[in-house]
């Protein structure tokens, strides 16, 4: 432990190690260190670091860590914070781990405001390549129906999910999808490679609380100065996302997901009609939940061969430790696991679907 750092067990501050650890296990050297730092040093001596340490909620189930990480990394991209920009990936001191906390103590105390519009919202990191974790989801509703796509995501940020027919994807290898797309997602892969051509999508819509428009350069810069900095080929992939995504002219519905969901999710005679989300169910409320289940069991009642509906989500297996793929299909009321997989998608087993 770094000489100085406070003691005392404390919520807020659990997270940051927590997350510390979820970064370094994902990939993320930096954020590994420079989070574990702020979680020794954090205290109530600035409004920033009160705070958090008096977070109302819960700290892992809000994203505490990665709300304040996101509200930082923004400061470097801008320019803001030069001594911050320092000690990131890049910086002359990256690595120096003395400088991390008065870095950082110093933007809380100079960016009070910045920081707490960060800390009033979730984190949204569109990560695309769970596109590839979704992928064989598609493919198998299409299997099943024979039948073009209606998909409506929930929780969809800027949507960038919304177009993963358009990517192409390199699954340990083996090159899938269409050449050229401008947005290529490596995956290392254990299973069945999903057959071409993708299912044609004949219907797209989504929703968030709070989308991102891709098209708003200060709305796609929040978007990504949530990804981890050490990380550029998320970077360069999330960007490449915005720019099909701002080219294609989709828009996001700002809307709450139950209330979305009761008013444009049912079986379409014609199409296989698919509700999907990743890595978003354990933001919602109980009765949210309940609420979004409520509509798509009254869809699947309705279902037929000629329009069949299903559910597909990319969510924390039980222990946390790895995402897994479920789909439920409806008529014949089919629920399966069809993969697990990494969280950021850097790899997924059919195999541990079975």
């Amino acid at each position: 432990m770094i000489s100085g750092a406070r003691q005392g067990r404390n919520p807020a501050r659990e997270n940051f190690f927590s997350q510390a650890r979820d970064c370094e296990r994902l990939g993320s050297k930096f954020y590994g260190r420079f989070l574990h730092v702020l979680g020794e040093y954090i205290s109530d001596e600035s409004s920033i670091g009160a705070r958090i340490l008096n977070w109302p909620g819960h700290p892992r189930d809000d994203a505490l860590a990665l709300r304040l990480a996101g509200g930082l990394h923004a400061l470097v991209r801008s320019g803001a914070a030069p001594e911050l920009a320092d000690v990131f990936p890049g910086g002359e001191h990256e690595g120096n781990e003395v400088r991390y906390w008065p870095a950082a103590e110093a933007a809380f105390v100079s960016h009070t405001p910045h920081l707490d519009s960060y800390l009033d919202s979730p984190p949204q990191t569109n990560e695309v390549a769970r596109s590839a974790v979704l992928l064989p989801g598609f493919c198998e509703v299409f299997r099943r129906s024979g039948l073009p796509l209606a998909i409506f995501e929930i929780g969809a940020s800027a949507g960038c999910n919304l177009l993963w027919e358009r990517y192409a994807y390199d699954l340990s290898g083996t090159s899938i999808g269409p050449t050229g797309s401008g947005v290529v997602i490596s995956t290392a892969w254990s299973g069945d490679i999903p057959k071409e051509p993708f299912p044609t999508v004949a219907a797209r819509r989504a929703c968030d609380k709070n989308p991102i428009a891709a098209d708003d350069p200060e709305q796609r810069d929040r978007l990504l100065s949530y990804l981890w900095p050490d990380q550029a080929a998320r970077m360069e992939r999330l960007e490449g996302a915005l720019r099909l995504v701002a080219q294609s002219g989709l828009s996001v519905d700002r809307a709450d997901a139950a209330d979305w969901v009761e008013a444009h999710f049912s079986a379409r005679p014609g199409v296989a009609t698919v509700l999907y989300h990743s890595i978003f169910w354990q933001y919602l409320p109980a009765d949210v939940r309940a609420r979004i289940e409520g509509s798509i069991l009254s869809a699947g009642a309705a279902a037929t061969a000629d329009a069949p509906v299903a559910w597909l989500r990319m969510e924390p297996d039980p222990d946390g430790a790895n995402a897994a793929l479920h789909l439920d299909y409806w008529p014949g009321e089919v629920s399966r696991k069809l993969a697990a997989a990494d969280y950021h998608g850097r790899w997924v087993d059919l195999a541990l679907g079975r």
